[in-house]
């Protein structure tokens, strides 16, 4: 062999050496390829428990905001009956605006109230004093009757709720 035939041996296997070295050296070792995979599995599950927390959170609005609108409709519907009830109050004050309509209403009342009190024989209704004056009721007692009238006037009341003083009160 000559000369020349081991120095072009010598360089085409040295350029083999360098070329092999210059791809082991571009080619990733497999610590990166594991570190890589490693992270891209962290940010799979990182993503996965994040859309996990995200729908939970989101249930949880979603849940609030059905009670929400659950009470919200509660209390529509108790306004709606209040109002009801409101209509209905005032109906039933200007029913009771004339006097001999509240009269016969009151009358009613105390009898009722006097049967589920008292024993029939310890009181009378209607009843009439020697002097002439009629009362609509009179409880009999040891020491005598006590009249009872049902028919406070509305106005005799109006003026002593909105009397400032005892003695405006008492009048």
């Amino acid at each position: 062999m000559s000369l020349e035939a081991v120095i072009i041996i010598g360089v085409v296997i040295l350029g083999f050496v360098f070329l092999y070295i210059f791809l082991k050296r571009n080619q990733p070792s497999d610590d990166v390829l594991e570190i890589v995979k490693l992270l891209q599995s962290t940010a799979a599950q990182d993503r996965e428990t994040l859309l996990s927390t995200l729908q939970q959170h989101t249930h949880s609005l979603n849940a609030r905001l059905d009670r929400a609108a659950e009470v919200i409709g509660n209390v529509q519907k108790n306004i709606g009956e209040m109002s009801e009830i409101g209509r209905g109050m005032k109906e039933m004050q200007e029913f009771l605006r004339a006097p001999k309509l509240r009269g016969t209403i009151g009358e009613h009342i105390l009898k009722e109230l006097l049967t589920q009190l008292l024993p029939k024989q310890s009181f009378h209704l209607q009843y009439k004093f020697r002097n002439g004056a009629t009362v609509d009721a009179a409880i009999q007692t040891a020491n005598g009757i006590i009249p009872i009238d049902s028919k406070f006037p509305l106005e005799n009341f109006r003026n002593m709720a909105s009397a400032a003083t005892e003695d405006e009160k008492n009048k």
